[in-house]
């Protein structure tokens, strides 16, 4: 496939420049909206996402396609905010899976979250340490592109986060309103600098995402 191909070349280049790669496992184009469901139907389509994704890393590790001098993890593609942590209970579930998807995983593995602004400050980190509890990664979007919570509050929230968790630069604005008509542009460098002076530097830093970057005109293309 077109896709593979284009894969390959990427890694080859990243191992060239003797980069260190963290792999992403499957995305579900219907995630958000699966996870909009009743808690029930919420909790079986998430565990039928982490064997989905059990399956594909166990897959990928026979035919690993990266060095083991340049490999840095896994990510697992589970975006997870304040509506997965709006109570206890629904963190500890939350909070038991992942702990039982990383026991059969001996890599590191990581995964993403945000916050849209139902939580405060310590309630949302309070849940986020929980599920560093697990052993996973944590990488936060910084909120720069699309904008859930006030300049003010992003501040502060990015102000209290431990310094052992990533942060995700958005450097996209988004256009639209609805998460799942996504649509955006990429920031500016005067929109970037200026988010970027929210972030501790003490954080691992990841950029979101390559696309809106300009040598990716043209190139990466997602319909």
């Amino acid at each position: 496939m077109a896709q593979d191909a284009q894969l390959k070349k990427v890694l080859q280049a990243a191992e060239q420049f003797n980069f260190t790669i963290w792999l992403g496992l499957n995305s579900d184009a219907s995630y958000f909206s699966q996870m909009q469901q009743p808690e029930d139907e919420r909790r079986r389509y998430f565990k039928l996402q982490l064997a989905h994704n059990l399956l594909q890393l166990n897959r990928l590790k026979k035919q690993m396609l990266v060095p083991a001098a340049n490999f840095a993890g896994w990510y697992l593609p589970v975006e997870l905010n304040d509506t997965d942590f709006s109570t206890q209970a629904q963190i500890s579930w939350l909070a038991a899976e992942l702990r039982l998807f990383k026991s059969s995983v001996k890599e590191a593995v990581a995964v993403s979250a945000f916050s849209n602004g139902q939580l405060s400050d310590n309630e949302y980190l309070g849940a986020l340490q929980q599920i560093s509890d697990t052993g996973f990664h944590i990488w936060l979007q910084d909120d720069a592109g699309v904008g859930f919570k006030s300049p003010a509050r992003r501040q502060a929230l990015l102000a209290q986060l431990p310094c052992r968790f990533a942060v995700i630069s958005e450097h996209f604005r988004q256009l639209t309103t609805h998460e799942l008509a996504f649509q955006a542009r990429a920031a500016s460098n005067e929109e970037i600098a200026l988010a970027q002076r929210a972030i501790k530097g003490c954080h691992a830093q990841i950029v979101f995402s390559l696309r809106y970057l300009p040598f990716a005109e043209g190139v990466l293309v997602y319909k």
